[in-house]
């Protein structure tokens, strides 16, 4: 069951990977377009968990906690996955943001928690570190993009443990409360963000730049977020999550890997194409 959900997540988040870069892609000349995106999304999200909620979304302090300690994880990994669209290769995002999400739960649950991991889930570990290795250190890279890669690896470290920490937290509250107040703390840090660097004149006058297709992204995009993180968390009920991040990464590595050559046109390097070799082999190994 566990198994089944994590490919239809991957599947869902490569669809609003889409969104978003076509997004980026066609905003690109608009100043505030990556702050219009940040403000409308969590808007827009923090109205659908609600709703979903049917109104009831009680906060308790540990629950209070984790939404904040998620909102800023959350915040500065859409923020710098916006900025490394125009910056560097899809696959190298995945590839950087993949491996935090498996190396650091992996290593905070080995110290720290009596999961047991079998040989093969190490294995697999392993693998997906070294689908890492195989483009940091082949090749010519840009500086920027490479920065951006290791920040996001960082960020998704630790977004890829809250969830899990949560979920078996018996002093938290719902879900939906959960998600709802993650992105009510996010809201006041966007404001402030775009008030500071566009201004209401600018932000007014780039809104108008838009166009509805982006404005349909922004949405859809949300939207999709929105229900990948219920997923997620349902899912955790299920597999450790050094298991759902090691499936998950590699997954979304390879469904990455075919959007970037086969949609966008990006080249796909030898050093690229084995990484999702190995990440292959990394989905095998975590499957048993």
């Amino acid at each position: 069951m566990g198994l089944m959900l994590i490919l239809v997540l991957a599947c869902i988040s490569t669809a609003g990977t889409i969104l978003k870069k076509n997004y980026v892609n066609n905003t690109s000349d608009v100043k505030a377009s990556l702050n219009i995106f940040m403000l409308l999304s969590h808007i827009i999200a923090a109205g659908y968990f609600f709703i979903l909620a049917k109104g009831s979304v009680p906060l308790n302090v540990p629950t209070a906690i984790f939404s904040a300690m998620y909102a800023a994880t959350c915040l500065s990994s859409v923020w710098f996955t916006m900025v490394g669209y125009n910056k560097t290769n899809l696959v190298y995002i995945s590839v950087f943001s993949g491996a935090g999400s498996v190396i650091i739960p992996f290593i905070l649950e080995l110290c720290f928690s009596s999961q047991s991991f079998s040989i093969s889930q190490i294995l697999s570990v392993a693998l997906r570190m070294l689908a890492i290795l195989i483009p940091l250190f082949s090749g010519k890279r840009d500086k920027k993009g490479l920065t951006i890669c290791i920040i996001l690896f960082l960020i998704c470290g630790v977004s890829g443990i809250l969830p899990k920490m949560y979920a078996e937290n018996p002093m938290v509250l719902s879900n939906s409360s959960f998600c709802f107040w993650t992105n009510i703390f996010i809201i006041p840090f966007v404001v402030i963000l775009v008030l500071k660097k566009d201004g209401i004149k600018q932000l007014s006058s780039d809104m108008k730049k838009i166009g509805l297709i982006n404005y349909a992204y922004i949405f859809s995009g949300t939207a999709i977020s929105n229900i990948s993180s219920l997923m997620l968390l349902y899912i955790l009920t299920f597999v450790s999550a050094t298991v759902y991040s090691v499936l998950s990464s590699s997954l979304g590595l390879i469904l990455t890997a075919l959007v970037s050559r086969f949609i966008y046109k990006e080249k796909l390097t030898k050093q690229i194409l084995l990484s999702a070799a190995v990440s292959v082999l990394a989905i095998i190994c975590g499957a048993f």
